[in-house]
């Protein structure tokens, strides 16, 4: 296991680029995004979109961060606009905007082939890509309810037939070409934090308070007994092959799970505060973690 520190001062998001050799994040309290070699470990640009992102508040910043194909990065800039660059020429920075209704929430799926966003009002999903000649594509996505109250909005399955979304005390499972169509409605007690599926789309883990749960896509059966946790969830995501799932608590631990037997393999303690997020890279074999702290933490996963 290889491990090195990044500085980087509350760490709100990360992603790593699709080939793994870059490291992109977001947080502070600067309209910026921080660019890291993996390999060098070492910062090699920090691009500013303060001049970009049109401010709504005093206390606006950048929410979210990925990385599409070919290096595009897409930043969430506060509640109403996306900021698109393509490393490593950052000076052309998109501003995608909207009149009616604004990204409050994103995130990477398929493999970061898409990025995942949800708009206030209208409860709507879109999900956007690139085609070959760099202008963006956007996909609708019906669901019955696309809303939260603490940030979690949804996650898509791999071939586009299902979507989870939150509420506040539980999540509901439908198809996304019938939307009142549920396939699952589950009341978890607790509010779900995050819900993710596996690469297969055929199960999703969910996670509430101090444990982790995995479910069956088609009817919510619950697959296995809560994976319990000492401290309160912030995540769980599942590597790229799926044979591992990963949870990340809010004290800064990391603890990989066997996907099929849902036995712990091992768990790892870092100290970087109230752990905030973390990515796997697209080989499954790196992850990169941070928080309310100073540094950014990346670790190789053992094959």
């Amino acid at each position: 296991m290889i491990r090195f520190t990044l500085t980087h001062a509350k760490t709100r998001s990360l992603d790593f680029f699709p080939d793994g050799s870059h490291l992109v994040g977001v947080g502070g309290t600067g309209l910026a995004v921080w660019v890291w070699n993996i390999q060098e470990k070492r910062l090699v640009e920090k691009i500013s979109l303060k001049e970009m992102a049109i401010k709504a508040h005093p206390n606006f910043f950048l929410e979210n961060v990925a990385v599409l194909p070919e290096n595009r990065i897409v930043a969430q800039a506060g509640f109403r606009q996306l900021l698109v660059c393509k490393w490593p020429n950052t000076d052309d920075i998109q501003n995608l905007q909207w009149d009616d209704h604004y990204p409050t929430w994103m995130r990477p799926v398929f493999g970061n082939s898409a990025i995942f966003c949800h708009f206030t009002g209208s409860r709507k999903f879109q999900l956007l890509n690139y085609d070959e000649d760099g202008v963006e594509q956007f996909e609708h996505l019906e669901a019955k309810v696309g809303y939260s109250s603490i940030g979690f909005r949804g996650d898509v399955s791999r071939d586009r037939k299902h979507i989870i979304t939150g509420m506040n005390a539980g999540i509901v499972v439908s198809q996304t070409s019938a939307p009142h169509e549920i396939l699952a409605n589950l009341y978890m007690g607790y509010v779900a934090l995050s819900a993710e599926f596996n690469p297969t789309g055929d199960q999703f883990v969910v996670v509430f308070d101090k444990h982790a749960q995995v479910f069956q896509t088609l009817g919510g059966e619950p697959c296995c007994d809560p994976l319990k946790h000492t401290r309160k969830v912030q995540r769980a995501t599942y590597t790229p092959d799926g044979r591992r799932l990963l949870t990340a608590t809010t004290d800064g631990q990391l603890h990989i799970w066997d996907a099929q037997t849902y036995q712990l393999l091992t768990s790892y303690d870092f100290d970087v505060g109230h752990v905030k997020t973390f990515c796997v890279s697209s080989d499954g074999l790196t992850v990169a973690l941070g928080g309310e702290g100073y540094e950014v933490i990346v670790m190789d996963l053992d094959a």
